[in-house]
């Protein structure tokens, strides 16, 4: 497993805009070689730290690093990737080993838009945290803080990958054959027990009883045992699954819009939560979202409420420009609200 990728200068490594992030690595990448021709070129006896101009690049211990050893950065616009950036919040990520801080072990999860299609991650809130436990699957690159900023993410793979494309299955033979043991299905397989924990980590009675220990260590996953329907787990579990994965194509929730001033736009600036509506702009309300929407928690926030959160203009950060079309982050209201009302009613079933 891997903990989330650490950019340390988020505002260079991600954007809602293609085009933008790439623009902004290619200025960085200009300016970490001028400095390592500079760095080449010199000729006194200086440290690292009294060498470089921390107000021309922002420097971190791994990029002091490549410069010591005077490694060039290279740019290339295949680096372009989508990332989870925090809970049903995509941004693009120039995934890059020598502009990041550190990508852990996520060149081997998803080493290519490729793997993409077929791997999946559960990123879960790591001991010490000081929010309620958080988990959800993505089939991306995880930021380190997705689950929030007072913790980091830990990032358990249904498979990984080797240097020369090998794929190999992260649920071990010992384990498949321990489950179906213990469960007595013997057509049970690892995909299965991938869901099976999906769906593990989102019981309700589970959440509640080990609370505190979700707080201090990772999590302990049930054997099955004749008290679990093992069968039903993995199904909800699948369905969980791909109600969180595939959130920006799902269906869109019923809610009503008030026009509040006009011509209409979509643009966002700073939304607001006023009671069961959402103020999107000057012109728009969203109203008549169900209360149990709001139940649906990564953390202290709903998943609403971090829609709520992210979708703001903020410095050279503008989601609006995440997506051609001007009603994605209307109609990602309205799809994330479905996605919270489903949730909320499989939980209710385990």
């Amino acid at each position: 497993y891997s903990a989330g990728v650490k950019t340390n200068r988020d505002a260079i490594i991600y954007n809602y805009k293609a085009s933008e992030l790439l623009a902004n690595v290619r200025e960085f990448v200009a300016r970490y070689n001028s400095e390592v021709i500079r760095y080449t070129q010199n000729t006194r006896n200086v440290s690292i730290d009294d060498f470089i101009n921390p107000e021309y690049i922002k420097w971190d211990s791994t990029l002091k690093v490549s410069l010591s050893k005077k490694i060039s950065a290279h740019f290339t616009d295949t680096h372009l990737r989508s990332a989870l950036y925090r809970p049903f919040t995509k941004k693009y990520i120039y995934f890059d080993k020598l502009l990041i801080n550190s990508v852990h072990l996520f060149n081997h999860l998803f080493p290519n838009p490729a793997t993409e299609q077929e791997n999946r991650v559960i990123a879960l809130s790591a001991q010490a945290s000081r929010e309620p436990f958080v988990a959800l699957i993505a089939n991306s690159v995880v930021d380190l803080c997705v689950v929030g900023t007072a913790s980091v993410s830990q990032c358990f793979p249904l498979y990984t990958y080797e240097a020369d494309g090998t794929r190999r299955d992260n649920i071990t033979d010992w384990a498949l054959a321990e489950f179906r043991t213990r469960s007595g299905l013997a057509d049970l397989t690892k995909a299965d027990i991938f869901y099976y924990v999906y769906a593990a980590l989102h019981h309700p009675v589970w959440r509640s009883d080990f609370a505190l220990n979700l707080k201090k260590e990772l999590p302990r996953i049930p054997w099955p045992d004749a008290s679990i329907p093992v069968g039903r787990w993995v199904a909800i579990g699948r369905q969980l699954a791909e109600l969180h994965l595939q959130y920006e194509q799902g269906p869109r929730a019923n809610l009503e819009w008030i026009e509040t001033a006009q011509p209409v736009h979509f643009r966002v600036s700073k939304m607001k939560r006023a009671g069961d509506r959402i103020i999107v702009n000057e012109t728009l309300t969203l109203a008549g979202i169900p209360p149990v929407a709001w139940s649906y928690k990564l953390g202290n926030r709903s998943a609403l409420e971090w829609l709520i959160d992210q979708y703001q203009v903020s410095g050279d950060s503008n989601p609006n420009a995440y997506s051609d079309d001007p009603m994605y982050i209307v109609n990602l209201i309205e799809r994330v609200t479905h996605v919270s009302v489903q949730t909320m009613a499989l939980v209710g079933q385990l």
